[in-house]
């Protein structure tokens, strides 16, 4: 999977753990990327919720669920943003966007 990439840049913003057990924990982890997707240049904005469980006297991820705000090309990212299909890898067609939209006060706030 790596192959496809020229170099990433990750930068995690936030993290909020919740959810703790003695051998479960919940975390949420968001954070923005650069991506050498080929030869574009792709910003991304990201979350992660993850799962981690204790094992064998260590913390080890269970489950990672990788959710995009967006994923543009960086050139075109002002025109992506009022759009709902804001996953726009070059190699496919354009997505709709994991989040805000999905989450139910989207419309309350809208």
């Amino acid at each position: 999977m790596m192959d496809r990439y020229g170099f990433t840049r990750h930068v995690p913003e936030t993290l909020i753990v919740g959810g703790i057990g003695e051998s479960e924990v919940q975390a949420l982890t968001t954070g923005s990327a650069d991506l050498l997707y080929g030869g574009t240049l792709m910003k991304a904005a990201y979350r992660y919720h993850d799962t981690y469980c204790f094992d064998d006297g260590q913390w080890r991820y269970a489950r990672r669920n990788l959710q995009f705000l967006y994923v543009v090309p960086a050139e075109s990212m002002s025109a992506s943003m009022p759009d709902r299909d804001r996953i726009r890898w070059p190699d496919a067609p354009p997505a709709p966007a994991d989040y805000p939209e999905s989450l139910p006060t989207w419309d309350t706030y809208r």
